[in-house]
């Protein structure tokens, strides 16, 4: 395809690094053993669905409960500074950088979760994803008709993430942690809150 063309010749040009899919380390699925876990834990855990989070990664609601009254759908265990990148079709270009709220939370298995080497490595990634080739691809890749998604298969096999180099890489660390503080502001929106 063109785009992949577009991305290489970006490579060659020393423009841009790029970042395989396949390279990346994802959680897995929580096993049946860990569900076990989690429902004898007794502790509430937030649940996180693709509808909870707007476009530019920002968790606007959640539900909260004992591991067996969460959806069925919940099948990751995430942790802060993870990355979720919203797998169907119609949500693509959301990118979320999991924030310390959400740590341990459980969320479902429309999201990929990507687990970065470290903090900036994880805010590299997030400010590439969200990339106008990234949502290319997630729209080309996401073939079957009935639930238009990105599958494993082809993130392992296709899917390549254009990095910003040099003095771009460092512009775009910035940037991602500016708008992480101001996320992280809109996520304590709750300490703002008049009480008596």
């Amino acid at each position: 395809h063109d785009m992949y063309k577009q991305i290489q010749e970006a490579k060659d040009n020393g423009k841009i690094d790029v970042i395989e899919g396949s390279s990346l380390n994802r959680r897995q699925k929580l096993t049946h053993t860990q569900k076990t876990q989690l429902k004898e834990s007794d502790e509430d855990f937030k649940y996180i669905e693709i509808g909870d989070v707007t476009k530019y990664g920002l968790i606007t609601k959640y539900i909260q409960g004992k591991f067996e009254d969460l959806p069925t759908r919940g099948e990751y265990q995430i942790h802060t500074g993870d990355i979720l990148l919203a797998l169907n079709n119609s949500s693509r270009g959301t990118v979320v950088l999991v924030p310390p709220e959400f740590d341990k939370a459980i969320c479902t298995s429309g999201f990929l979760v990507i687990t970065p080497e470290n903090k900036e490595h994880g805010l590299l990634l997030w400010y590439a994803l969200r990339s106008e080739i990234c949502r290319k691809q997630i729209y080309y890749l996401a073939q079957t008709a009935s639930q238009p998604e990105l599958k494993i298969d082809s993130w392992n096999t296709y899917f390549k993430i254009p990095i910003p180099i040099g003095e771009d890489c460092d512009k775009a660390i910035k940037k991602a942690k500016e708008f992480y503080k101001h996320l992280a502001k809109l996520t304590d929106v709750d300490s703002y809150r008049f009480s008596l």
